[in-house]
């Protein structure tokens, strides 16, 4: 691809400057996402105050990052970037940076340039190695890299890459040689409340002052950059204003092979390290959306196995709150109440539920282990299901739920109705019930039979069958793959999208104030106030059965079975050679769907 040579103009700062840099025309491939800009003192949105920084800045205000939490530091210097071509070889490519406006202290160039060209300024290059992790990246994947280790804030290396579990994540440490080399011209880091240490080799810096990174391929090419605030006000910062160290660098766009420097770059107050970014755009004076970044158009290629039931929407509402907060009679909007379609407008919302959606004919889920759990408050717990013989045939389109409280504490008893000759396809099951219910375990220490938990602390839930083979994806606000806004305390969280055996923990799984217990999802796609109802019009019954015939004689059985033994091991699959799922390879994951199409 041809460069093209830009020149933007930057006032505003101590002097007025002249930016010069190359940006390439053509899809960039790799694309920074978001970067660390909080001080090793400071704390992400506290006031600027000597009394909000190291300890005493923990109360100053309430701001965390969806991976760190609220710390001092928001987890020391990283960087986050974005693989928007799929099968990417970024072996030799680059990130260099630079910080044009640091003046003395702890923080000083050595003199040497690096790719700048003044050695007087703060800058450094990261150069990814020959290995054998970045030759063939898949669209979609995000990448960080950190300063600091676990144990000094940050985060170790951890290469581990699960596509069908949502795991589209690598982190590499900028010390760790086998990945990523560094250099960098600083002779001093500030390391924060602990004092003053010299930055040791495969280190880096991101800071608020005129911090910039571009992006180099192997042949020397500049693929996108620089952006950063260096460029306030012109090509490669156009929407954010100045950065202040208690603040982050975001795309607040969808991630795509068509970001360049023009994209929506801003200065944010709100981290989401690791996963999809996440921000409030206005859209009038009265009204703002909140919006996160959609991976979906990027990670088509993930063809995973069936999921026979998907989790439609829990409650994530506190039993001392309403529904969008406020009281009986009005919202924390001021409007009409908040209303719950099956319950109405409760504190609790009827307390702790989930729902469950069939995708699949003849899911028998006796036995099935329902396997919940509060990431951020690390507690856990399984219910374990009997084997009521209502179990044991759930036909596709099936809505099943399953509550805490009985209908006289203000959820609902067990019914069990079903009649899928008259369209009643609702099953309600109350935790309990002894006789739907076989044992329930819990982390918590005042567990009872029945007791489980949902909530707005990154919930998830992953269900196995009696064999201990998934019958869903682990889906909800604390699973690998969730890309919606994060859950509060006085929403419900819930499947924004038309069900099906395809659907994947990174789809339209969102926050909401639209509760809709034991019916299909609703909801408004902001900024249009059209209310969008979900459909069953993708359930296609038998479909994760047939996609187990392999050899597509109308029935699962040794044929398919042998036919996935001899293919083994097979990279880049093709159908009918026993790649059940899809996903270039057979392996375990083929097996079990055949297995579970058996007959």
């Amino acid at each position: 691809m041809s460069p093209k040579i830009q020149v933007a103009v930057v006032a505003g700062m101590s002097a007025t400057c002249i930016g010069l840099f190359v940006s390439a025309s053509g899809a960039a491939g790799l694309i920074l996402n978001e970067a660390n800009c909080v001080g090793p003192k400071k704390w992400l949105n506290n006031p600027d105050s000597q009394a909000c920084e190291c300890a005493g800045g923990a109360a100053c205000a309430t701001n965390d990052d969806v991976y760190f939490g609220r710390v001092v530091g928001n987890g020391g210097d990283w960087i986050e970037l974005v693989v928007t071509t799929d099968h990417l070889n970024i072996q030799g490519w680059k990130l260099e940076w630079a910080e044009t406006d640091v003046a003395g202290g702890a923080n000083q160039a050595s003199g040497t340039n690096i790719w700048y060209g003044n050695g007087n300024i703060e800058q450094g290059r990261l150069t990814f190695t020959n290995n054998a992790l970045w030759a063939d990246l898949r669209a979609g994947t995000i990448i960080t890299i950190t300063e600091d280790s676990t144990a000094n804030g940050g985060l170790d290396t951890d290469t581990s890459f699960d596509p069908c579990s949502g795991d589209f994540w690598i982190n590499i440490n900028a010390s760790d040689s086998a990945y990523i080399t560094a250099v960098n011209n600083v002779n001093g880091n500030s390391d924060g409340c602990a004092g003053t240490a010299t930055v040791p080799p495969g280190t880096f810096n991101v800071g608020n002052d005129n911090w910039q990174l571009r992006i180099v391929n192997a042949a020397g090419t500049v693929q996108l950059g620089p952006i950063g605030e260096e460029f306030q006000g012109g090509a490669g910062w156009l929407n954010g204003t100045g950065i202040n160290s208690r603040e982050v660098v975001r795309l607040s766009e969808n991630p795509s092979a068509s970001i360049n420097n023009f994209s929506y770059y801003e200065d944010a107050n709100s981290s989401s390290f690791g996963h999809a970014n996440r921000w409030s755009e206005t859209i009038s004076v009265s009204q703002s959306c909140s919006r996160s970044q959609d991976f979906r158009a990027l990670r088509t290629w993930a063809a995973c196995s069936c999921a026979r039931i998907v989790l439609n929407e829990y409650n994530a509402v506190s039993e001392t709150f309403y529904l969008n907060g406020g009281t009986a009679t009005l919202d924390q909007d001021g409007q009409a109440g908040t209303t719950d379609t099956h319950f109405g407008r409760v504190l609790g919302n009827g307390g702790d539920w989930f729902e469950l959606l069939v995708t699949d004919d003849h899911v028998d889920m006796r036995g099935a282990k329902l396997m919940w759990e509060e990431v951020a408050d690390n507690e856990h717990g399984t219910i374990t299901l009997s084997n009521a013989p209502v179990l044991s045939n759930l036909r596709a389109g099936t809505i099943v739920t399953f509550i805490r409280n009985t209908t006289a504490q203000g959820g609902l008893d067990t019914d069990v109705s079903y009649n899928p000759a008259t369209n009643d396809r609702w099953i309600n099951i109350n935790t309990h019930d002894v006789a739907y219910v076989a044992a329930t375990t819990s982390t918590v220490s005042t567990h009872h039979f029945g007791d489980f938990h949902t909530s707005n602390d990154q919930w998830r839930l992953t269900i196995l069958n009696a064999a201990n083979q998934p019958l869903s994806i682990s889906s909800g606000e604390g699973s690998a793959g969730y890309c919606g806004r994060g859950v509060g305390n006085l929403e419900v969280c819930d499947l924004e999208q038309d069900p099906s055996s395809a659907t994947k923990s990174w789809d339209l799984y969102n926050a909401s104030i639209r509760s809709t217990f034991g019916a299909l999802n609703t909801w408004k796609s902001c900024p249009s106030t059209t209310v969008v109802t979900q459909s069953k019009s993708l359930i296609v019954p038998s479909l994760c059965t047939r996609r187990a015939d392999v050899n597509a004689d109308g029935v699962v059985n040794i044929d398919d079975l042998t036919a996935v033994i001899l293919g083994w091991g097979r990279v880049n699959g093709l159908p009918g050679t026993g790649d059940v799922n899809d996903d270039g390879v057979v392996n375990i994951d083929d097996l079990t769907a055949v297995i579970l199409g058996w007959g």
